[in-house]
């Protein structure tokens, strides 16, 4: 988990009320039009296996949801000199109807209302309240398609934080007491410094187990829109 789309999958997948979500979906005879008829809540594109990571489940978040993560593309407006030809771009690759969508580097999504991704393609960006994250996206695009590194986005302290969240969380549900979190989390040298009920390691981990809870509930599509917040 690297990026902001893998961080908030990984607290969407472990919220009880998704995997109810998708077990619902995947027994109907059409689960993509029932997932869009009815879950639109969770800012998914189409159902995804929660047992799976990321990639492997497919995962497609909405550009409405992501503007952090998804690009909009379509059509150009007349002749575009110059433009970047998506079908020669090595990118994983698959097609919905008339949309394609993309993975780019960085935990991008781009998708396109198109099949023809030779056209020459404009950008989509409502001006709304997410324009400005909208236009990071973009550059972060435009530096992945230049094969240079993404600045900044995730903050190596955060990102931390969010790995031990998650770490905490499966610990709580595989039946570990806080101080067997704790261990996994810090180690038994410095959990065993301090008495356990004093313990500043006993509310580090409830904090942690806190911001797993705030993720899983609804939280984590503040990791899709701007930088995410650690503190709770």
């Amino acid at each position: 988990m690297r990026f902001r789309a893998e961080l908030a999958w990984a607290f969407l997948r472990r919220d009880p009320g998704y995997r109810q979500a998708y077990a619902h979906a995947i027994a109907c005879p059409d689960p993509l039009t029932t997932w869009r008829a009815a879950n639109r809540v969770w800012g998914l594109e189409a159902p995804a296996d929660p047992a799976l990571a990321a990639e492997a489940a497919g995962v497609l978040w909405r550009g409405d949801i992501a503007p952090a993560v998804v690009v909009d593309l379509g059509p150009a407006p007349g002749d575009a000199p110059g433009a970047v030809d998506l079908a020669a771009v090595p990118w994983p690759r698959r097609c919905d109807g008339a949309t394609t969508y993309l993975r780019a580097p960085f935990g991008l999504q781009v998708r396109v209302a198109a099949r023809d991704l030779r056209q020459p393609l404009a950008v989509t960006a409502p001006l709304t309240r997410d324009f400005e994250v909208r236009l990071r996206t973009l550059t972060l695009l435009h530096r992945a398609l230049r094969g240079q590194p993404p600045g900044p986005d995730v903050t190596p302290q955060q990102l931390r934080r969010l790995r031990q969240a998650v770490q905490a969380f499966d610990g709580r549900e595989a039946g570990l007491c806080h101080r067997e979190i704790a261990v996994g989390l810090f180690g038994a040298a410095s959990v065993a410094r301090e008495p356990w009920k004093s313990s500043s390691r006993r509310d580090a981990t409830t904090r942690l187990l806190r911001l797993a809870d705030h993720l899983c509930s609804g939280a984590y599509r503040d990791l899709l829109r701007t930088r995410p917040r650690t503190a709770t």
